[in-house]
C-alpha cells in the first residue's frame, strides 16, 4: 500500500517568521521568497486535482500549508510569488475555489515569479525558477464576484403625457427631463418629481450637462429652431439664455459642449456643426431625411457624429475645417454613440444590437457578445465601463476586461436616455400621447 506523507510548505522571509512552521513535519519545504515579494499563491499538483491557495507575504503571523499525498505519485508544487499586495490582486488570503460551470470566473494573475518543486520519497527538489504557467495552471479558473451590476429597480410616471425628449445630470442626485408633450421636470434619485416652468416659454429640443465639469444647475440647451441656450435651475424654473443662433435654423437632434467654450450640434436633418469663439461651421452632412443622431465628444478639439441611416461616423480633430468619414465595420446604420472616459468612444447599431468601439485610437471594432439583437438607443459611461439601453426596454452592462453581463430588462419600453446620477442610473422611455412619460430607477444592490 503506498505510503502518505505530509508537505508542510512554510512561507519564510529570509530567516523570519519561522514560527508558523511547528508540530510534526516529515517534510519542510520553505518557500523561495525575497523581500520584494508581498504575496504567492501555492499550487499543489497531484493526481487530477489541483490545490491553490492565497497567502499573505506581509503578515507578521504566517501559517504553514499542510497536505497529504500518496507517494507513489509525486506531487509538484507550483510558487507564484507577486510585488503587489493580496488585495491590490483582487485575492484573499486562503484556497482559491475552482470556478463551478456558469459561475463567474477569473484566471490565475500573472506571477512576477514562477517557481517549481517535485517530492519524491518525502525528498523535495531544489525550487526550479520556470518561464512560464503549465497548461493546468493556465486552465484554472477561480470562483470569483461577477463584476456586473445588480440592480434593484423603481419606476415612477411623469403627469406629463408622450415620451421622453430630452435628460440630462443636475447633479450627483437628479436630473433634468423633458417629455414629448413639453414637460420639463427635475427628478432625483428617490423618486421625487419637481415639475418646472420654462422661462421664456419656448420649445426645448435637447439639453446636456456640460462636459468639462461636474453637473450643476447650468446646462446647455438646444431650440427647435437651432437656438444655442444656457439653462439655469432655480427653484421650480428653468431661465433660458440665449448665446448663439445657428444659421441654419434646424432644430437640433442632439447636442455636447463645453462652458464658454466649443459646442457640438446635429440635427434633425444630419447637418453636423461646431460653434466656437462666436462662429459656426459645418462640419458634416449625412444629407438624409429627418431622424434622430448622436456625439462622442472626446474633448473640446475632437467629436465624433453617427446617424442611424450610414454605417460610418463623422471624426473631426483639432482645427480640421471638415468632419471626415470613418468606416466602423458595421453593416448596420449607428443610432448611438458616447465617448467613455479611459476606454474611448463607443458606437450602437440599429436593429442588431452591435456595439463598437475605437478604444481611444480611432480604429473601431466590435465587442462581440452583446445579448440585445434590438435598437441600441442609448449609451451612457458606467463605472469603468458603459450601459446601454434599447427597444422593448431592454438594457445591458459592458465591463471592460469582462465583457458584456447578462442582458435586463428593467423598462416597458425604448430606452431614450441613460442618465448616470452617482452609482445610480435613470432610464427615461419613449411612450405615446395617451399614457404618461414612464422613468425607471436603477440602483446597485
Amino acid at each position: 500500500m503506498p505510503r502518505v506523507r505530509a508537505i508542510h510548505l512554510c512561507p519564510v522571509i529570509a530567516a523570519l517568521h519561522t514560527a508558523g512552521c511547528s508540530g510534526e513535519e516529515p517534510l519542510r519545504l520553505e518557500l523561495p521568497i525575497s523581500t520584494d515579494h508581498r504575496a504567492g499563491i501555492i499550487a499543489i499538483e497531484h493526481r487530477s486535482t489541483l490545490e491553490v491557495q492565497a497567502i499573505d507575504l506581509t503578515s507578521s503571523a504566517l501559517e504553514g500549508i499542510v497536505i497529504d499525498y500518496d507517494d507513489s505519485i509525486p506531487p509538484r508544487i507550483f510558487a507564484l510569488l507577486y510585488r503587489e499586495t493580496l488585495n491590490e490582486l483582487g485575492l484573499g488570503a486562503g484556497l482559491l475555489l475552482p470556478a463551478q460551470p456558469g459561475q463567474h470566473s477569473e484566471a490565475l494573475p500573472q506571477p512576477d515569479d514562477l517557481f517549481e518543486s517535485e517530492v519524491r520519497e518525502g525528498i523535495a527538489s531544489v525550487w526550479e525558477r520556470v518561464l512560464e504557467l503549465n497548461q493546468t495552471l493556465m486552465a484554472f479558473r477561480r470562483a470569483a464576484d461577477s463584476p456586473c451590476a445588480d440592480f434593484e429597480v423603481s419606476t415612477l410616471t411623469l403627469t406629463s403625457t408622450g415620451g421622453g425628449s430630452f435628460a440630462c445630470a443636475l447633479s450627483a442626485r437628479e436630473a433634468l427631463v423633458g417629455t414629448d408633450s413639453g414637460g420639463v421636470a427635475v427628478v432625483d434619485v428617490d423618486g421625487r418629481v419637481t415639475e418646472l416652468e420654462v422661462r421664456p416659454l419656448r420649445p426645448i429640443a435637447g439639453v446636456a450637462a456640460f462636459s468639462n465639469r461636474t453637473p450643476s444647475n447650468r446646462i446647455l440647451v438646444g431650440g427647435d429652431r437651432g437656438q444655442l441656450m444656457i439653462g439655469t435651475v432655480t427653484g421650480n424654473v428653468l431661465e433660458l439664455e440665449e448665446i448663439a443662433v445657428s444659421p441654419l435654423g434646424e432644430h437640433f437632434s442632439t447636442l455636447e459642449g463645453f462652458e464658454n467654450g466649443t459646442v457640438f450640434t446635429l440635427s434633425h436633418h444630419g447637418v453636423f456643426e461646431r460653434y466656437t469663439n462666436g462662429q459656426w461651421t459645418e462640419l458634416f452632412n449625412f444629407d438624409t431625411e429627418k431622424s434622430s443622431g448622436a456625439l462622442s465628444i472626446v474633448s473640446s478639439d475632437e467629436a465624433v457624429a453617427v446617424w442611424p441611416n450610414e454605417t460610418f461616423v463623422a471624426r473631426v480633430r483639432g482645427d480640421q475645417p471638415k468632419a471626415l468619414p470613418e468606416e466602423t465595420g458595421s453593416s448596420l446604420g449607428i443610432r448611438s454613440a458616447v465617448f467613455v472616459p479611459g476606454f474611448g468612444s463607443v458606437i450602437g447599431t440599429v436593429e442588431d444590437g452591435g456595439i463598437f468601439s475605437d478604444e481611444g485610437t480611432g480604429v473601431w471594432h466590435p465587442l462581440p457578445g452583446s445579448l440585445l439583437s434590438v435598437n441600441i438607443q442609448s449609451i451612457a459611461p458606467y463605472r469603468a465601463g458603459f450601459v446601454y439601453g434599447g427597444t422593448s426596454g431592454h438594457f445591458g452592462q459592458y465591463v471592460p476586461g469582462y465583457g458584456h453581463c447578462a442582458m435586463e430588462r428593467p423598462a416597458g419600453s425604448n430606452i431614450e436616455y441613460i442618465v448616470p446620477l452617482g452609482d445610480d442610473l435613470l432610464l427615461l422611455q419613449d411612450g405615446d400621447q395617451t399614457t404618461g412619460t414612464s422613468i425607471a430607477i436603477l440602483r446597485p444592490r
